[in-house]
């Protein structure tokens, strides 16, 4: 079984790639939101850790940002 391979993707050949990774981050950005108002108003611990996950899933969609870039340097796209 293969795992995900985001150098791989579809997305990194689109047209709208920038918009796509966009909204992907701005999810984690939410998720980490999320986690600080949990940690502030209900369980410093459970929202400790979802603001890093939050964190976390940002910091791979500023990989894949480098690995889609990457890719579209190498099919000729973007410059």
């Amino acid at each position: 079984m293969k795992g995900y391979d985001p150098a791989a993707s579809a997305a990194a050949l689109a047209s709208n790639w920038r918009r796509v990774l966009l909204v992907d981050a701005l999810m984690g950005v939410a998720v980490a939101a999320a986690g600080v108002v949990l940690a502030i108003t209900w369980s410093r611990l459970g929202g400790g850790a979802l603001a890093a996950l939050g964190v976390l899933y940002v910091f791979a969609v500023v990989r894949r940002y480098h690995l889609f870039r990457e890719r579209r340097a190498e099919a000729g796209l973007d410059g």
